[in-house]
């Protein structure tokens, strides 16, 4: 059904710039919504990379780069690292006057959208959106073998780290030209949180995870609710009208939340993070409210049965070492996290674990429960990790 949807949903995809329309007004993927937001690029993205990892039509992966073309294109200031924040419908005049609709508009071939200009861009740049964006970047750099997007991805999450935090608030919302933002909103602590474990994997600098880190306890402090558990939504304010006075406690970015802390108790064997999961997931469920069923089976199968954690020991830059990463990064499997250990800098230890090193790059595939033999060789890899997963 998923992928039946990948290939219907495909025409809502611009055949022109690329990148897909916000949505369908008709069940069958007609009259779009030709609005383009940055937030449906990056949730996209990762679906049809996912579909390519699976080994599925060769058409998603045209898709995928037809969304990234879009998002580098017109989306991305490369000059200050960051994503803008969606493109409008219509074509209009800078009174706001429509000249052209979306259906006009989006019917032109480049030559004459190029006369014409193009719609509208918000430029605003908002944390959570611009961290999922990156996120989404890191994976595609190595699926679609465009290195430019590693790159960028970690310009962006970098540079996010610089500016968004705020030592009272939590990260900044978005910065304005006169004053400080909307600040300490869950969904852009997740998001962030994500980035942040996604960049340390894929680029092996410690800081990187010592911010999530920093960033997880800075959550709980603003935003968790100690007495019932689970995250609200945003801290509260004394000056809120009405509903905005009390803060609710989602179920989708509850979830989330508590992925992103199992991900850290498993990269960091800190007990306190799985702890901090459990209560997160004990919160939602044990309360009457809609929830997101698929992801709520993506949560408890996570928590039921861990996650599979990768150590790829060796020289950062001898070939065979890259060539193991590579192999990791390669083949989808949920919830895979990936460490890699510098022999000559830190010893490979991860939580009680210490793995033997002997001069040549090695590979380790381990559940909280055994870890596979050294797997000295890419292709042999994947084979080890199944195995592990079905004794465990």
């Amino acid at each position: 059904m998923a992928l039946h949807t990948l290939d219907r949903q495909q025409a809502l995809v611009d055949p022109v710039w690329g990148g897909f329309y916000r949505y369908a007004e008709q069940a069958d993927w007609s009259e779009p919504h030709y609005e383009k937001m940055l937030t449906i690029q990056a949730a996209n993205l990762r679906n049809y990379l996912e579909a390519i990892q699976l080994g599925n039509d060769p058409s998603y992966r045209t898709v995928a780069n037809s969304i990234v073309n879009y998002v580098w294109n017109f989306l991305t200031d490369h000059a200050q690292a960051h994503f803008w924040e969606s493109q409008d419908a219509d074509l209009r005049s800078p009174d706001g006057a429509t000249l052209l609709s979306g259906s006009e508009f989006f019917a032109l071939n480049v030559e004459k959208r190029t006369i014409q200009g193009h719609p509208f861009i918000d430029r605003r740049v908002f944390t959570g959106s611009n961290a999922h964006m990156a996120e989404v970047f890191l994976k595609a750099s190595w699926i679609l073998d465009r290195p430019e997007l590693y790159d960028l991805a970690l310009r962006v999450i970098r540079k996010l780290d610089k500016e968004r935090w705020h030592p009272d608030r939590g990260l900044l919302h978005a910065s304005t030209g006169d004053g400080v933002a909307v600040a300490g909103l869950l969904s852009d602590h997740i998001q962030f949180g994500r980035a942040l474990v996604a960049g340390y994997q894929a680029a092996g600098d410690n800081a990187l995870l010592q911010r999530a880190e920093e960033l997880a306890a800075i959550t709980q402090k603003l935003l968790e609710d100690a007495e019932s558990g689970g995250f609200f939504d945003r801290v509260p304010e004394q000056q809120g009208f009405g509903l905005l006075k009390m803060p609710l406690k989602p179920a989708l970015e509850n979830f989330y939340t508590a992925l992103w802390y199992l991900d850290l108790f498993h990269l960091t064997q800190r007990r306190e993070f799985k702890v901090t999961a459990e209560r997160t997931i004990r919160s939602v469920i044990s309360r009457q409210q809609p929830v997101p069923i698929a992801l709520m089976g993506t949560v408890m199968d996570r928590w039921f049965r861990g996650s599979v954690q990768i150590a790829v020991v060796g020289e950062p830059n001898d070939p065979r070492t890259l060539a193991l990463i590579e192999e990791v990064r390669r083949f989808y499997y949920p919830g895979k996290l990936l460490r890699r250990f510098n022999p000559e800098q830190e010893p490979p230890h991860w939580g009680e674990i210490t793995f033997p090193y002997h001069g040549e790059p090695v590979a380790f595939a381990c559940t909280d429960r055994l870890c596979s033999p050294p797997v000295k060789f890419p292709e042999d890899l994947h084979e080890n990790i199944f195995n592990i997963v079905d004794q465990n």
